[in-house]
This record gives structure tokens, sequence and C-alpha cells, in this order.
């Protein structure tokens, strides 16, 4: 398969999720914080499924999570139940973890050498999981309230989402500040998980990079 075909707009999904990472924390002093974040979702959404357009079970399956996670989120703004907040929390977490993972296998079985796609892809999987647990996590605490502790100090403004953001790194990356831990099972078996898959996933991933440039090194001699 094409390498343009299993690659196109990683760059641009890059360049997306730093959208997130920068964007949320600025946004959550507005009044209307959750809709400028709802608004930027959906832009990132739209790329994302954009990234991964080249196969047709792939855009059934995010454009399926993607419509739900908006429904879900705008609904919940309008009003329309509690029940609409839970299935855009849910929605936006499977989408982001669905694109990690149908990238992941792109970069892993289509690729035979080190390209600045490959570079992309593999920066865009780590964020793509990290900010799905963000998601899973504040799933986690709206199920059962009080099941992450010190969120309250990190809540500025009106934005809900951006604790749950810092929560995520801080734990992927085993950084371990303390002012943000998981005081109950199911919000500590999502916290070890995600630190597991972190480090696992660095480790994996430069294995690749390494093997990817020895043979094609290799091959040049």
């Amino acid at each position: 398969m094409a390498l343009t075909l299993e690659f196109k707009g990683y760059k641009a999904l890059l360049y997306a999720l730093l959208v997130i990472l920068l964007a949320f924390p600025l946004v959550q002093e507005f009044a209307y914080a959750e809709l400028v974040s709802g608004v930027v979702l959906v832009g990132v959404l739209l790329v994302a499924v954009q990234a991964i357009a080249n196969r047709r079970q792939q855009i059934v399956i995010s454009s399926t999570l993607g419509t739900a996670a908006v429904v879900g989120h705008f609904g919940n703004l309008l009003g329309l139940g509690s029940g609409l907040e839970l299935l855009g929390m849910l929605g936006f977490g499977l989408f982001f973890l669905a694109v990690g993972v149908i990238i992941l296998k792109n970069i892993m079985l289509h690729i035979r050498r080190v390209t600045a796609e490959l570079i992309y892809g593999s920066i865009n999987v780590y964020l793509l999981i990290g900010i799905s647990f963000a998601f899973i996590h504040r799933t986690v605490e709206f199920i059962q309230p009080g099941s992450i502790s010190g969120l309250e100090s990190l809540s500025m403004g009106n934005g809900a989402f951006m604790p749950y953001l810092y929560y995520s790194f801080v734990t992927m990356t085993t950084l371990g500040y303390g002012d943000v831990s998981p005081v109950t099972g199911p919000a500590a078996s999502v916290s070890y998980v995600q630190a597991i898959f972190g480090q696992l996933y660095i480790a994996v991933l430069v294995a690749r990079l390494m093997g990817l440039y020895v043979a094609h090194e290799t091959q040049q001699d």
C-alpha cells in the first residue's frame, strides 16, 4: 500500500492535537469555556478523520464515535440531560483511542523505513492516548464522584476538562507530582493501566525505530 495513503494528514493532526494541549488552559477562564472547547474538539475530530480516511471501515468507526461525542457534548450544553454528558465523554474518549490504535497499526505494519510521517504518526499516537485517557478519567469521576482527589485545586473558571488532561499526561509520563491522585479502585486501575502503556509504548517505539534504521542502513550497504 502506498506510503502517502497510509500517512496523509499526520502532520496536520499533530498540529491539531497541539491546539488541544495549548488552547484548553487558555480558554478555561472564559465564560463559555465548554462551548469553545467543544468547537475546538470538533475541529480536531475532522482533522483526525481526514488523517485515517483511506479505508472505509476506519471512516465508519471514527465517524460514528465522533458523531456520538458531538451530539453528547452539545446536547449537554443545551441542557437536554446528564446522560448526554456521559455520551459525549465516552464518545470523545473512544474516538481518540480508536484513532490512536488505527495510526499505531499503520505505522507498525505499513512502513519499512524511518520517515517524517513515521515520526508524526508516533507522536500522534502518544498524544491521542493521553487525550483519550483524560476523557476516561473524567468518565470515571462522573460515574463515581470523588474517585480522583485534588481536582478541585485545578478547576479554574467554567472549563471542566483541563484538570483531567493534566492528570492524564502526568500519569502517562509517570511524573507522579501527587497533587492529583486516584482514591477508588476503578480510578486507580485506569491510572496504572495508562502508566504501563506509556512506558511500554516508548520502549516499543524506540526498538521499532532502531530496527527500521538498522535495516535501512544494511540495505544501503
